[in-house]
Parts: C-alpha cells; sequence; structure tokens
C-alpha cells in the first residue's frame, strides 16, 4: 500500500517544484509562525501556491478567522492548524473554508515522558467530530512545535494510527536513513519531512529527497 509523502517547510518556489517533480505528494509552507527558521510570507506561501503541481498545506498558528480569510485569499489545498484550539472554532473553519483541514497532534518523544495513548485516541475522535479531514502526529520538545529533528514514540504513534478514524501522517525526526523503519513501525497513511531532508533550515536537498524515495519504494 502506498505510503504518501509531505515534505514540509518549503521557503522557495524553486524547492517546491523540485519536490513535486521528485515525487512528494504534497508540500507544506509554514506561514508567518515567527518561531520558525522555514517561515514565509503570505506572498511568497502564494506563489509558491500559484507555481506548485503538487497540494500545497499551508501551516499556521493564527485564529481561526485569521485563518479563514488566508484560506480564502490565496485558496491552498489545505491549512494545517498547529496549537490549541476550541472544537467550535474548529467546526467553524471547516464549515467556513473550501479547503481540507490538517491539525497537528504532538506526542512524546522517543524515550520521552508518556502520555497515555487512550488519553490521545480521545483528542484525535473530538478533532474527527470536529471535522478535520488528516491528523500529522508530530514530537513534543519543550515549546517547540515542529521542526525539531526528534523522533516521536513510535509506539504510541502506531496505536494511535490503528485508531484513529482519520488518515493519519508521522512526522519529527524522519529522514531518508530512517524512513523505510518509520513506515514499517507505525504503518501512517503518510509520512512528513523536513529537516530531515535539508541542506539548510529552510532549503530542501534534492539528492536527500531522492534518496527518501528510493528508501521508502523499497
Amino acid at each position: 500500500m502506498k505510503t504518501f509523502v509531505k515534505i514540509c517547510g518549503i521557503t522557495t518556489v524553486e524547492d517546491a517544484k523540485t519536490a513535486a517533480s521528485l515525487g512528494s505528494d504534497f508540500i507544506g509552507v509554514i506561514l508567518e509562525i515567527e518561531y520558525s527558521p522555514r517561515s514565509v510570507s503570505i506572498e511568497t506561501a502564494n506563489s509558491i501556491i500559484d507555481s506548485s503541481s503538487a497540494p500545497v498545506i499551508l501551516l499556521l498558528e493564527k485564529p481561526c478567522n485569521e485563518i479563514q480569510d488566508i484560506a480564502s485569499d490565496i485558496k491552498p489545498y489545505g491549512v494545517q492548524i498547529v496549537g490549541k484550539y476550541p472544537l467550535g472554532d474548529i467546526k467553524r473553519l471547516k464549515n467556513t473554508t473550501e479547503c481540507a483541514v490538517w491539525k497537528t497532534v504532538h506526542i512524546p518523544k522517543e524515550n520521552g515522558e508518556k502520555i497515555p495513548s487512550a488519553d490521545l485516541k480521545k483528542i484525535i475522535e473530538k478533532y474527527h467530530g470536529a471535522g478535520i479531514d488528516v491528523v500529522v502526529l508530530d514530537t513534543m520538545a519543550g515549546e517547540k512545535k515542529g521542526g525539531t529533528g526528534q523522533v516521536c514514540d513510535w509506539g504510541t504513534a502506531r496505536e494511535l494510527v490503528e485508531s484513529s478514524p482519520v488518515p493519519v501522517f508521522l512526522a519529527g525526526g524522519i529522514t531518508p536513513a530512517n524512513a523505510r523503519e518509520a513506515i514499517n513501525q507505525v504503518k501512517p497513511y503518510g509520512i512528513d519531512l523536513s529537516s530531515g531532508v535539508e541542506k539548510s533550515p529552510g532549503r530542501k536537498d534534492p539528492e536527500k529527497i531522492s534518496e527518501l524515495m528510493r528508501n521508502i519504494k523499497i
């Protein structure tokens, strides 16, 4: 069964085209998140959306009314919301935008502090009830909300994938070297990479993306 690939943290039109040409199913653009070295402006995001042949997911950490306005103006394939959002806000976002809505769910890093998987399953079920289309499991690492390069607890991730009512992408510390192992252990709908296929923060490495694609097809 095919495992989908999302290359996230795209900052240029060139990298967007490269990722798509090498087989990425989705690309992710981080929009105006100040603490991220991969964050871009609305103008750059719009250029990437206009030029990319892969569906573009915008990662946002903004109030829902701002997300609605952005989605209406630049029309991405989807938005991925990061952080805490009331379920009512998520429902309104889903009902008032024409794009897919993805939600990041943070889980402990490998060998980190445990969170009962039953609690995380309930969170995902609630997000599903609010209309979320896809869940992205990423690594919880202090105040950082992605792009940490740290692997999450794959055992917990596997349990969540098995029980999830929506497709699940696995993120957090995935590289060309461990992507096949991640897929074998967790069996996600897709994998989500950023720093693992970079030559510097925010700039993707075509050779690493090509290596990733070769390795996951073995």
